[in-house]
C-alpha cells in the first residue's frame, strides 16, 4: 500500500496545533504490518487508540528521515 502526505491545504500565519487522522482497511492477514513515517514537525502515531511511537528524526532542508514501526 502506497500512502500520500497527511497535510493542510494552506500554510498558516503562525504557529498551530494540527490533529490529523488517516482511515484505512488492511483487509490481508500478516503476522507483521510495517508502517514507515516521518513528518516535518512533531508527531505521536496512534494506531487503534494505542500510541506506537513519537518523531521524528530531524532532518534537514534538503534531507527527509523516516522511521519504521512495526
Amino acid at each position: 500500500m502506497n500512502a500520500k502526505w497527511i497535510t493542510i491545504e494552506e500554510r498558516p500565519d503562525r504557529t498551530s496545533l494540527y490533529i490529523f487522522r488517516k482511515k484505512f482497511t488492511y483487509t490481508k492477514k500478516a503476522e507483521r504490518f510495517q508502517i514507515e513515517i516521518s513528518a516535518d514537525c512533531r508527531y505521536r502515531l496512534y494506531i487503534n487508540g494505542v500510541f506506537l511511537a513519537d518523531g521524528p528524526c530531524m532532518g534537514g532542508e534538503y534531507t527527509q528521515y523516516y522511521e519504521e514501526v512495526n
